[in-house]
């Protein structure tokens, strides 16, 4: 899902569609590797953090990142758009429209069982996906080189000036790199891939 070719993005999206997850594709790859390790990432989590508490924030989290991120794009290109526009052209409802067709075709093909069975078979992915998130992800924090100053407007349109962290560049230190184990689906070689996440495989 991170190659350029639209074939890839789809083959790579479909585990995620099919565990009614869809929006983690793209928080993925336009949050996840940009913000790892740092308090925006709502799959870092920090040293102490349970398992069950980080499953919840990084459900909760990467759904209301994905939403932010879609509501800036849609602004940049119709600074002067309503509300409901927004929620028309935002991907999460787009996802969330593609799972309700699959839920409905299933129930209009194979009745009631197919659908619990799909329900059951997104939540199992979910957990083994945030799981896999939280070992590779757990207690790892990228320094702080710096700050910038930004303007955000308030309200009454009234700019505001904060200042922004700049983090280090991302490295193989940013993400735990676990041994190759059924739990871990194989992913040993998760620190090359945030470092270089075009490298071929």
């Amino acid at each position: 899902m991170h190659k350029k070719n639209p074939w890839h993005k789809f083959f790579g999206n479909l585990p995620y569609q099919q565990a009614l997850y869809s929006h983690f594709w793209d928080e993925h790859t336009k949050g996840h590797h940009k913000d790892i390790a740092t308090d925006k990432d709502p799959v870092s989590h920090p040293r102490g953090t349970s398992f069950y508490y980080a499953m919840v924030r990084a459900i909760y989290g990467t759904h209301i990142t994905t939403w932010n991120r879609e509501t800036e794009r849609i602004r940049k290109s119709f600074p002067k758009i309503s509300f409901l526009k927004i929620i028309i052209l935002n991907r999460i409802m787009h996802y969330f429209i593609i799972h309700c067709i699959q839920l409905l075709t299933c129930y209009a093909l194979f009745g009631f069982s197919s659908v619990r069975f799909m329900l059951i078979y997104g939540i199992l992915g979910v957990f083994w996906l945030e799981v896999i998130n939280y070992i590779e992800h757990y207690g790892l924090r990228r320094k702080i080189v710096g700050y910038k100053e930004i303007e955000i407007k308030g309200e009454a349109e009234k700019i505001i000036k904060q200042k922004k962290p700049i983090y280090e560049s991302i490295n193989y230190l940013h993400s735990w790199s676990s041994v190759s184990s059924p739990v871990s689906y194989r992913l040993q070689r998760h620190s090359d891939h945030h470092a270089h996440s075009f490298r071929p495989y």
